[in-house]
């Protein structure tokens, strides 16, 4: 019983690694885009279109692709982003809060079309699959680039403060081994104890998630360094080789 319950726990536990299997698949496409310099233009609007209207059943592409060029562009422009960060803080997180406050049925419930047949598709349903595709993915980069901005915005006080900011520092370089340990924590031991359905969406959005959010991470911290102390476990779940760690 235990074999099998095990078995089926780390199949659900490697499903729930979507994030790095698309962020792989992203960077090989980009990679591929970059290559083509004189058509850069051209495949990165093709590429964007294509995974746009990929099913998000494969690995969320549809969203995460452009997410990533967002990202992308920012690094490649970062100088200029510095430039008129005031700006794009204020409109960033404007726009992400009327994005979340204001999200329609349709980006909860994205209403299912079939890709194999799409004649037989209702030209309604159509409409609604992508356009809360769209809303998921302006919600995302909105929110991401408001983050972003807001430590961007405050990065010479928090170097200045000294310890304060050693600990974001430090805490920034743990990005992996956070996300493979939230996966367990969250997306299998929280969602098979605790069922959120009857909570309010705004009191669960501004709320109740921010601050699990904060105590997850404060955890995934916490074993990621454990793990650190012995180069194996620091190897097969943070990916970390000896030479690369930092041991307290």
């Amino acid at each position: 019983m235990f074999g099998f319950h095990f078995d089926s726990y780390m199949r659900l536990f490697l499903a729930r690694l979507w994030f790095l299997k698309s962020l792989f698949v992203c960077i090989l496409i980009y990679g591929g885009v970059a290559a083509m310099k004189r058509w850069y233009f051209a495949a990165l609007t093709a590429s964007l279109i294509i995974c746009v209207l990929i099913p998000s059943s494969f690995l969320n592409l549809n969203v995460m692709y452009p997410s990533f060029i967002v990202g992308t562009l920012i690094s490649n422009k970062f100088e200029f982003f510095k430039r008129r960060i005031d700006t794009v803080l204020v409109a960033s997180w404007i726009s992400f809060l009327i994005l979340v406050i204001a999200k329609p049925r349709i980006a909860d419930d994205i209403v299912p079309i079939s890709m194999r047949d799409p004649l037989n598709n209702n030209a309604i349903d159509v409409v609604l699959h992508f356009s809360g595709i769209f809303w998921n993915m302006m919600t995302g980069i909105a929110g991401a680039v408001a983050v972003m901005a807001t430590f961007v915005k405050a990065e010479n006080r928090l170097s200045s403060s000294g310890r304060f900011g050693r600990i974001l520092s430090e805490y920034g370089k743990t990005t992996l081994g956070v996300y493979i340990i939230q996966t367990f924590l969250l997306e299998i031991l929280l969602r098979e104890s605790v069922n959120f359905d009857m909570v309010d969406n705004r009191l669960l959005t501004f709320v109740l998630a921010p601050a699990i959010s904060l105590v997850v991470f404060v955890v995934c911290v916490w074993i990621a360094n454990l793990m650190r102390l012995n180069r194996f476990t620091a190897l097969i779940f943070l990916g970390e080789k000896k030479n690369n760690l930092n041991y307290r």
